[in-house]
């Protein structure tokens, strides 16, 4: 069964988040072109050096692949038919799945910065890794790993934040226009 929807309301949210989505993806690109710069103004070790440009290329063709999908999804969501309650549906499932490929995104890149920061440790700074082996005791290292899991925990809390101020509160529109139409059956 098709149920006509008004067209206007249904795809107010889905515009906000395309809006949302304009802005989110020039920001990465500016991002990464920051990112390719950054090693310049500091002083790091050719070694160093050259393994943050390999992790870079790999940053670059995990990105270059998120963006690429990200596109797909915002061309989809400018030409999606939102005039029927399963067209509705179809939107909502490929939002939800964007979220989900969003917050996988932002766990590879966080892999990506903990591999760099070890690499930095352990070839341009040993002598704080020294500094800090010297006076771990057990003590210290639940506390280093405490901080480290709160590190990884803030990162987490502060990618659902962005993703719910962002996405959530349009996501939360559709599906009620979604729920309002099942309940008007």
């Amino acid at each position: 069964m098709h149920l006509q929807l008004s067209t206007p309301a249904t795809n107010q949210p889905v515009n906000k988040i395309r809006k949302n989505m304009r802005q989110e993806g020039i920001l990465q690109i500016i991002s990464l072109i920051f990112l390719a710069a950054l090693p310049r103004y500091f002083v790091l070790s050719p070694l160093v050096m050259v393994g943050y440009y390999c992790l870079y290329a790999i940053l670059v063709s995990v990105s270059g692949y998120y963006l690429y999908k990200f596109y797909q999804f915002y061309q989809r969501l400018s030409t999606a038919n939102l005039s029927t309650k399963e067209h509705l549906y179809g939107a909502y499932y490929e939002i939800r799945i964007h979220l989900e490929m969003y917050r996988s995104f932002t766990y590879i890149i966080l892999v990506l910065m903990l591999g760099f920061a070890t690499l930095y440790g352990l070839v341009d700074t040993p002598h704080i890794l020294k500094s800090i082996q010297d006076k771990l005791n057990v003590n210290g290292i639940i506390v280093l790993a405490v901080a480290l899991t709160g590190v990884v925990t803030l990162i987490g809390i502060v990618t659902e934040c962005t993703l719910e101020s962002y996405y959530g509160r349009y996501v939360k529109e559709i599906r009620q226009q979604i729920a309002d139409l099942t309940a008007g059956e």
